[in-house]
């Protein structure tokens, strides 16, 4: 997280004081920022509770007992994969930083706060949903795995994909912003579909590294998706609202 937020402040310059469609409000921002503040803390506090699994554990997982539409993810295991699926999230998370390019985007108030929540928000409800969920990952079930890989106290947090929700959250409040913004401009068809595929790609890839189940990943795709839609949604002023 304390990368994500570094990074977030390198690549996202603060914005104009010129007033646009975006406001905020005590009503709206400071449950957001407590939600976000408050599902963070809560799931470093599990964290520190939370135990690695045991090799007595690990012994008894069984991959039959797995759902059949996730199973397949059980025999996948490619570092390679989970590398790729790093700098997919780390791109999808940087991306929102090109909307400065446009006019109309330094033009707005606010864009760079609403950022700022949409991720806190994201990484918090990801964070601490694997804590309570305590689900192993795929490769916990992997025999070509080393027992220390899976020995290690991550190897409990697959629900849902982090990657997944992040990379999601990034795009869809970038496209979200754009299409804000730019009501009228031809490249609104190209930043959709950026914002639909990179996460989708970034989740297969952490599918293929072993890192995660189909539901894992589909899960993180829906709540990062809904996260960054919603957060400049609620933000728009009434008259700016379809």
């Amino acid at each position: 997280m304390k990368r994500i937020l570094l990074l977030f402040a390198l690549i996202v310059p603060l914005t104009g004081w010129s007033q646009n469609i975006y406001h905020l409000s005590y009503k709206l921002d400071i449950p957001i920022g407590a939600a976000g503040l408050g599902t963070l803390t809560t799931s470093y506090l599990l964290s520190r509770k939370n135990t690695p699994p045991t090799a007595a554990e690990l012994a008894s997982l069984d991959r039959n007992n797995i759902w059949k539409f996730d199973r397949s993810a059980t025999e996948r295991w490619s570092p390679h994969s989970a590398t790729a699926s790093d700098v997919f999230m780390y791109s999808s998370i940087a991306m929102p930083g090109l909307l400065f390019i446009n006019k109309n985007v330094r033009r707005e108030r606010y864009v760079s706060l609403l950022y700022a929540e949409t991720l806190l928000l994201t990484a918090g409800v990801t964070n601490l949903v694997k804590e309570l969920s305590h689900r192993y990952r795929p490769f916990a079930y992997n025999d070509e795995v080393a027992d220390e890989k899976k020995m290690e106290k991550d190897a409990t947090r697959s629900f849902f994909s982090g990657h997944t929700s992040l990379s999601a959250s990034a795009s869809f409040f970038m496209a979200t912003v754009y299409a804000d913004l730019n009501p009228d401009s031809r490249l609104k068809p190209l930043v959709w579909t950026s914002a639909a595929v990179l996460p989708a790609v970034t989740g297969l890839l952490r599918y293929f590294a072993g890192k995660h189940y189909p539901t894992d990943i589909i899960a993180g795709y829906v709540v990062g998706g809904a996260i960054g839609f919603l957060v400049p949604y609620l933000h728009k002023k009434i008259d700016s609202k379809p």
